[in-house]
This record gives C-alpha cells, sequence and structure tokens, in this order.
C-alpha cells in the first residue's frame, strides 16, 4: 500500500506528520516501511515514543524502529 493512499482521507496530527518527516530521512522511498510503523502506532503518545526513539539516535535503524512500534502495539493489546 503506497503512504498516500493509507493516508487518504485521515486528519493527520502534527505528531503524525512529524513522525512521517523523520520516517522520510531515514528510507523515503520505503513507503511499506512508513505505513508499516504508522499502522501499529494507535496514538499521538505512541507516535511520540518513536519520534523521541528516532532523536536520541542510538541504535536507530529500520530493524529496531519497526521492533519498538510492534511492541509498542503489543503492549497496547495486552492492556485491553
Amino acid at each position: 500500500m503506497t503512504l498516500n493512499k493509507y493516508l487518504k482521507g485521515k486528519t493527520l496530527s502534527p505528531i503524525t506528520l512529524l513522525l512521517i518527516e523523520k520516517l522520510k530521512l531515514f528510507w523515503e522511498n520505503d513507503e511499506e516501511f512508513i505505513v508499516g510503523v504508522l499502522v501499529d502506532l494507535e496514538s499521538d503518545y505512541e507516535r511520540q515514543q518513536v519520534i523521541d526513539f528516532i532523536d536520541n539516535g542510538e541504535n536507530v535503524n529500520y530493524e529496531s524502529i519497526i521492533l519498538l512500534s510492534l511492541e509498542l502495539c503489543q503492549q497496547r493489546e495486552n492492556k485491553r
């Protein structure tokens, strides 16, 4: 799924827009990666956690961002 198709009709918060821009800095041409991260994150709080992780700059790579987004999703699901 393309990023534009995923975002179509959605109202995007400033935090969501910031996260998209930060993800594009790493992998601009990998829209599936960006959509995959966004799908896992349900709230601005979760999105901000990923932004903070990226800004921290330690071990930031494709795999670690995906693992973090999956972990946040799993934590949320376990609370339900």
